[in-house]
């Protein structure tokens, strides 16, 4: 007597465990091993059989007290883990791939730092870089950048995982080391964004104003930043609005953008869409990225100027070009509107796979809805799970959404365990062994 179990049956299984193994407890992973093994009594498809075999072995291999991600670390064109050094072979004379680096790493410093030509080519030098892909010397690359007293290129290093195991803590270190309120500004940046601390909005603002006691109009600017989004009796618009004005005296481009944004929410000023486009071509004019987005966020919503798609394309395809996440999320968004899902897929996917968390989210939203792809909520968890890993400010709803699907998916597991059991108990009524 057989039970034929169809495939998409076993393959929504396989997904499941896929999505949850690393993590789960004994006792689940002794659930699924019986279900697999109904499974494959219950199936003539060989490859599916093979398939069970795989799964089971994969079960065995983890146990409860191993912690490990769902799924394997990104690994990007800024992230790069030791066995693929390991294994990569590179022409000596050939740093191609360097210089590529180095580039990304300007762009990161400028989009979160602003610094300057000179702060940039001394803490962002090529040479430890080579080093690093030439003769994969990991040692050897940290040594160089800590001779020349690179200590932001280190923290940052350490910060993002860059080249090397993330490691907090070491971060926070060399940043303390950096000089020109640099390193103070990154510290800021870790309590406010919650990277290995507690978020604490006092302490990330005095860190903030040690940068601009120093003259570092990155720290104004940051300044201006938490008093316009995390207004109180001690932060108002207008003191975010005179931190932005020094700091755009001082030439800052993201000052300019944060000039924009008073100006865009009437903060500290009155509303005025005009200034805010004008604040925000000067600062794409200054090279800029986030001005590029925001133009095109004013072009596509008609915010000041007339309502034009094909131009907000165009600004946030330049930003996109030169490597600004946030650009490649709204092009995703502006494709998804259009109904191209394989184009917002794209650019989404782009940017969730640079580590991107709200491009994550994205990305789960349109697996659990079905939003021009198949419903498939293993997926959705995965992607939902990168995101709250990554922590946005959306990461209550995510875990909202995580533990939705999760329930979904162990009420599946349930249903085929009770639907092993039933059999098991007719297979031992019937003496069917």
């Amino acid at each position: 007597m057989s039970n034929q179990i169809s495939n998409d049956t076993v393959e929504f299984i396989f997904k499941t465990i896929q999505a949850e193994y690393k993590t789960a407890s004994n006792e689940t992973k002794e659930q699924w091993s019986s279900i697999l093994e109904f499974c494959k009594v219950n199936t003539q498809d060989a490859s599916i059989k093979n398939k069970i075999d795989y799964y089971n072995l994969l079960i065995k291999s983890y146990t409860v007290n191993l912690t490990t991600n769902l799924t394997d670390n990104l690994t990007t064109n800024l992230i790069t883990n030791d066995n693929q050094a390991d294994n990569q072979t590179t022409n000596p004379t050939d740093n191609t791939e360097a210089k590529k680096a180095h580039t990304n790493l300007q762009i990161i410093a400028q989009t979160y730092f602003d610094i300057d030509e000179d702060e940039l080519k001394r803490s962002f030098d090529v040479e430890g870089l080579e080093e690093f892909y030439i003769t994969h010397d990991h040692e050897a690359a940290l040594l160089i950048f800590a001779r020349k007293q690179n200590y932001l290129m280190l923290g940052y290093m350490y910060l993002e995982g860059v080249y090397i195991k993330q490691n907090f803590t070491k971060a926070m270190e060399y940043f303390k080391l950096a000089d020109n309120g640099y390193g103070d500004i990154a510290i800021g940046n870790m309590y406010y964004h919650r990277r290995g601390v507690a978020q604490n909005l006092n302490t990330a603002t005095d860190y903030y104003q040690k940068a601009a006691d120093v003259g570092c109009s990155m720290g104004l600017t940051r300044l201006c930043y938490v008093y316009r989004n995390n207004p109180s009796s001690g932060r108002t618009f207008c003191k975010a609005r005179g931190f932005c004005e020094k700091a755009v005296a001082m030439g800052n481009s993201n000052a300019f953008v944060e000039m924009g944004e008073l100006h865009f929410h009437g903060r500290g000023v009155s509303q005025n869409l005009n200034k805010s486009i004008e604040y925000y071509q000067k600062a794409a004019d200054m090279g800029n990225l986030q001005g590029l987005r925001e133009l095109g966020y004013m072009y596509y919503h008609g915010k000041g100027v007339a309502e034009d798609t094909d131009k907000a394309i165009e600004y946030y395809q330049a930003a996109a070009d030169k490597g600004y996440l946030p650009a490649l999320q709204q092009l995703g968004f502006v494709y998804k509107a259009q109904n191209n899902i394989s184009k917002a897929l794209e650019f989404y996917e782009k940017a969730a796979s640079l580590g991107y968390a709200k491009s994550y989210a994205e990305l789960g939203h349109m697996y659990y809805a079905g939003a021009g792809v198949n419903i498939d909520l293993t997926q959705a968890l995965i992607y939902y799970t990168k995101a709250s890993e990554l922590r946005i400010e959306e990461n209550q709803d995510i875990e909202h959404m995580i533990t939705v699907i999760k329930r979904s998916i162990n009420n599946h597991i349930n249903d085929y365990k009770e639907m092993y059991i039933k059999l098991d108990k007719v297979r031992e009524i019937l003496k069917i062994r």
